[in-house]
């Protein structure tokens, strides 16, 4: 009997080993896969973000150096709200908005572009400006986001200081 009882003993022992195991591993495993894409992962092998590249589709979450700043103005009538959008060409998928800002607000600005020509409403009282100049903001993480030169503060100023995308 002694045999039989030592031997359940040692089974019941390796179950709670590989058990335990098994649970950290799990544990593990899920802990890996936590966060979001806009929110990357902290590791301890990577200590900061890749450089974005022109076939990323949406902007990093902080700016890797100093940009210039992007004010944005409703030229004095209309809507004081200004959208953004996903791209610069006559493609319906480059119309889509990806994020709305108040005249006034400010964000980084990356690189400049040209694009489709955008032209301001004059009958909603708004000065007269026509632009076929975007710029890559670095806005809504996640969203790859373009702004038209038409509703920017100074936008000869901001355009001079940006690089091609």
């Amino acid at each position: 009997m002694a045999t039989k009882e030592r031997m359940f003993t040692t089974e019941r022992k390796n179950w709670r080993v590989y058990g335990g195991v098994l649970a950290a591993t799990g544990a593990l495993a899920l802990a890996g896969c936590g966060g979001s894409e806009s929110e990357p992962k902290a590791t301890a092998t990577t200590t900061q973000a890749p450089a974005p590249s022109e076939t990323q589709t949406s902007t990093s979450s902080a700016p890797t150096k100093e940009m210039p700043t992007l004010v944005f103005d409703d030229l004095g009538g209309g809507s004081s709200i200004i959208r953004v959008y996903a791209g610069v060409k006559q493609a319906a998928a480059d119309k889509e908005t990806t994020g709305t800002f108040n005249s006034g607000d400010s964000v980084p600005a990356e690189c400049k572009t040209e694009g489709r020509t955008i032209h301001s409403d004059t009958s909603a009282g708004e000065a007269d400006r026509t632009s076929s100049d975007w710029i890559r903001i670095h806005g809504t993480p996640g969203e790859t986001q373009y702004a038209t030169a038409v509703y920017v503060e100074n936008p000869k100023d901001l355009l001079a200081q940006l690089p091609e995308c």
